[in-house]
């Protein structure tokens, strides 16, 4: 009897020391870690057991709860991980206690293993940064500020912001981190107050609103008015940062209250215009005056400033107005840049003709006459009559002399013809004077007479073209502005006789474009040899007395 149980004690303490010894370097028969069997196993067999259990562990989620919400990152995210040479030495250590103890291990461990634990390793710094950064967990405080009521400036009360308890959380997360597999941590908010004071920030709007009440009055142009408190609240800035605070008199915002307050005075500018300049031509427009000058900030402030009961009256500086940017690019994309033709006739001075001429020059100053476009100069001045500033002038009616509202505006016709065939223009309509004055170019002239004879003239090249007329007391000069893209010259007229008192002068003008691509074509007048006779010898008014010598004046019904 007693046998039995010896036999049974020295068979399990064979099977300890057999086991043991066999055993020696591996861990503790049925051990877990993080709920594994890792039982049994050699350094390197526990080594990449542990690696794969370390993977698994950096994605355990860790539960982080506030009183109010709750959030959840992985073990990586907080910057915690295994240090599997360490978890591993660890591993291989439980259940070889004392030697004492040792049967007792290997004996209970035949039905529950030891357990051993993961050796973390923790970065306190990704843990607070990513912990503090969190909105989760962080709202920064609200500074106190200021706001207007009833004309004035007063202060609104900051706000305490919140942050978490950085070494609460560290150390309860550690404490956590066992054999959970979603531990769960509560941790506490701890509040922020803010950095600047209530008080100090009463005592700068007590000393803001002492500038509000200033009495100032301002006039730009021929406006003037008055600045309420409200609006010189308005713009007063409050700055602040940790420690640090100013409510200050911001000049942009002067700026724009002022430029909004004087709008009233503003004088617009007029709209945009060519202008000739020599050879040259400009874009000008009336510049207006607006407000405001830059300096009228630091002049506002500065008047704000200074202690003064009185009224005081600042006169804004103001900065010219400038046009449209659409019309001004709508003038530039028309291609008139430079002097392209000009021409001059001359004349007596002092006479009705001259007046006639020179209010008829003053319709087509600043005219356009955009590419294919057609100006017809009867069209574009209307009847010529004593309302629309013409007086009595020499013409001819039927070959008989007589005086007309109007006349002598045909020497501007022949004056902007040669201008347009100087620069390349073409004409659907042109009537030559029947006689020739030496004034003119001998075959290249032009006469007009409302509402049948007329002068159209067309531009048929690829730019706008800006007239110009100028004159003096003795000449009348018609500049075209445009761009220069071509060369025109005139050949020698021909002559040939037509019946038995008239000339037939013909002439070639020859156009070269710059890239030398060449265009001819050709403009006559047929010249009587005298007034009141028709080629073929007869008198085209028999009431008229037939002069002997060629007359001075244009053909009948002409304005010149």
């Amino acid at each position: 009897m007693i046998g039995v149980p010896l036999g049974i004690l020295l068979l399990v303490v064979l099977l300890f020391i057999t086991d043991t010894i066999l055993n020696q370097n591996n861990t503790t028969r049925n051990t877990t870690l993080y709920g594994s069997n890792v039982g049994g196993l050699d350094n390197e067999q526990l080594l990449v057991e542990v690696g794969f259990l370390a993977e698994e562990f950096t994605q355990t989620l860790i539960n982080i709860e506030t009183p109010e919400n709750k959030y959840a990152w992985s073990a990586q995210e907080l910057g915690i991980r295994v240090d599997s040479e360490a978890t591993v030495t660890e591993a291989l250590k439980v259940g070889k206690g004392f030697w004492l103890f040792r049967p007792v291990t290997w004996f209970t461990s035949l039905v529950k293993g030891p357990e051993a634990h993961f050796q973390l390793v923790i970065s306190e710094h990704t843990l607070e940064s990513v912990l503090s950064k969190s909105a989760a967990f962080y709202a920064a405080p609200t500074e106190p500020s200021t706001k207007i009521s009833d004309g004035k400036l007063v202060v609104v009360p900051g706000i305490p912001g919140r942050d978490i308890d950085i070494d609460d959380a560290i150390g309860k997360i550690i404490r956590v981190l066992k054999l959970e597999t979603s531990p769960t941590v509560n941790i506490k908010l701890k509040d922020i107050q803010p950095t600047v004071s209530e008080y100090s920030v009463q005592e700068a709007v007590d000393n803001a609103n002492k500038i509000i009440n200033k009495k100032l009055r301002l006039q730009s142009n021929n406006y003037e008015t008055d600045l309420t408190p409200a609006l010189i609240a308005s713009w007063f800035t409050l700055q602040t940062s940790p420690k640090y605070f100013n409510l200050y008199l911001d000049e942009q915002k002067v700026f724009s209250g002022v430029q909004s307050l004087m709008q009233a005075g503003d004088i617009p500018a007029g709209e945009p215009f060519l202008e000739p300049q020599g050879e040259e031509v400009i874009i000008d427009w009336e510049k207006g005056s607006i407000c405001c000058h830059p300096e009228v900030s630091s002049l506002v402030v500065k008047a704000l400033t200074t202690e003064s009961d009185e009224v005081s009256l600042i006169k804004l500086p103001n900065q010219p107005a400038a046009a449209p940017e659409n019309r001004i690019r709508a003038l530039k994309n028309l291609g008139i840049s430079e002097l392209v033709s000009t021409f001059t006739t001359r004349h007596s001075c002092c006479q009705g003709r001259v007046q006639n001429i020179q209010r008829f020059a003053d319709h087509f100053r600043g005219t356009i006459i955009e590419p294919d476009e057609v100006l017809s100069l009867n069209s574009h001045v209307g009847p010529r009559t004593e309302e629309s500033g013409f007086v009595l002038g020499g013409a001819i009616q039927n070959g008989v002399l007589v005086e007309t509202v109007g006349g002598g505006v045909s020497q501007f016709t022949t004056t902007i013809f040669n201008a347009a065939l100087l620069a390349g223009l073409k004409f659907d309509y042109y009537q030559a004077h029947s006689l020739y004055f030496p004034r003119y170019p001998y075959g290249r002239e032009a006469t007009i007479s409302y509402p049948s004879v007329d002068l159209k003239i067309r531009n048929t090249t690829p730019f706008s073209i800006l007239i110009w007329p100028s004159y003096t007391s003795e000449s009348i000069t018609v500049d075209f502005y445009s761009t220069k893209h071509l060369d025109v010259t005139f050949e020698a007229p021909i002559e040939k006789r037509v019946g038995l008192m008239c000339t037939r002068v013909r002439t070639k003008r020859v156009t070269t474009s710059l890239n030398g691509d060449i265009e001819e074509d050709f403009f006559g007048a047929l010249y009587h040899y005298k007034h009141g006779i028709r080629c073929d010898g007869s008198s085209s008014d028999p009431d008229a007395e037939i002069p002997t010598e060629p007359s001075t004046l244009d053909e009948p019904g002409s304005q010149d």
